[in-house]
């Protein structure tokens, strides 16, 4: 195991073309957010490149352009990581999701904003009222999880909401794996039907996943509380590993496993 001291509370790990890049927030002394996208050299791990943001959320990335949702702002970084581009907001940018055409981010006070790809706004739509934490584009519909549990199926070619089903608690995560697994702050995952947007399957007491990230024999995922968690393709447990603060990132690239502790501005590095 290494251990890669970043000095920042990272939630957030991607690869990007050549590097790993990890998205952080903290506060300032006045208690306003202040963060950083930290680029490495994805074989050496030596530091390459530092952006200051007003911390960062949520990282993603196509081939040749990197993406950041940050407290009051959505930008977008070429393969140096310089910027291209910044969108403002007065409220803090939550997640985001990608396709060939557009670049659509959700928000704390619960709309889902579409841009294209050079980040040109080309519509706002209001969801809800609650925080939007998760969203994940599924053939031609958006999925959004709401803090308040509910789900929401926004139809990207008529845009329209065409469906919403309730959790009991808020959804945090959503991903379309072999099927599509929905994560909320409760103690159980689900297995969804997006179609008939009914719940197919619920895999107990995995506690609450933040993010999961698919292996060859599982799953991995980053469990906010209980550390970094192993699973098979049934989501039985097969083995975890704690951190002494919350963990919210974890990225496998090639043999490597990557995964954070939140408050201890820590990143471990384990091979597989």
């Amino acid at each position: 195991m290494i251990l890669k001291s970043v000095n920042e509370c990272v939630d957030s790990i991607i690869e990007f073309n050549d590097y790993i890049v990890f998205g952080s927030y903290d506060y300032n002394e006045n208690c306003s957010r202040k963060g950083k996208i930290i680029l490495l050299n994805k074989h050496s791990l030596e530091l390459v490149k530092e952006i200051i943001t007003t911390g960062t959320f949520h990282l993603l990335s196509t081939k040749n352009i990197l993406y950041s949702a940050n407290s009051t702002d959505v930008s977008s970084f070429d393969l140096n990581g310089k910027l291209i581009k910044k969108y403002n907001f007065n409220e803090i940018c939550t997640n985001l999701a990608i396709n060939n055409e557009n670049v659509y981010v959700t928000t704390q006070s619960g709309s889902l904003l579409s841009f294209d790809l050079n980040l040109n706004l080309i519509v706002c739509f209001k969801i809800t009222n609650d925080p939007i934490w998760t969203c994940k584009i599924i053939n031609n519909n958006i999925l959004l999880g709401a803090e308040d549990g509910t789900l929401y199926k926004f139809n990207l070619n008529t845009k329209k909401l065409t469906g919403k089903f309730k959790f009991n608690e808020g959804v945090i995560d959503i991903n379309n794996f072999d099927s599509t697994i929905i994560s909320t702050y409760g103690n159980d995952l689900y297995s969804f039907n997006v179609k008939e947007m009914k719940v197919l399957e619920t895999f107990k007491n995995t506690t609450s996943l933040w993010k999961t990230i698919e292996t060859e024999s599982g799953y991995i995922s980053a469990a906010i509380y209980d550390g970094l968690k192993f699973f098979d393709k049934k989501f039985n447990l097969l083995n975890e590993i704690k951190t002494k603060s919350i963990c919210y990132a974890v990225c496998k690239i090639d043999n490597r496993i990557f995964y954070s502790s939140f408050y201890q501005k820590t990143v471990y590095v384990i091979k597989q």
